[in-house]
């Protein structure tokens, strides 16, 4: 979810898939980056995910440049260790 009103009301965030319905996605760590080249912002996202192929917990890395509205899936690490 992001907020545009400093946390008065929240929209959900479109983009983070959920693989199995009870399995979900946890959020982990979130970083910026900033190009200062351009001034544009990229937010990371990796999620700890329950994945049914083949039934294993994975960490997946998204990403956003629109401060959080969307998020793309940019790479699915083979391990959750």
């Amino acid at each position: 979810m992001y907020s545009d009103d400093d946390g008065v009301t929240y929209t959900m965030a479109t983009g983070i898939s959920y693989p199995v319905a009870w399995g979900g996605n946890n959020p982990y760590e979130i970083e910026s980056l900033t190009d200062t080249t351009t001034n544009s912002t990229t937010l990371y996202l990796s999620t700890i995910a329950w994945d049914p192929s083949p039934w294993a917990a994975r960490y997946w890395l998204y990403s956003s440049t629109d401060y959080g509205v969307s998020w793309q899936q940019i790479y699915v690490f083979m391990s959750s260790y």
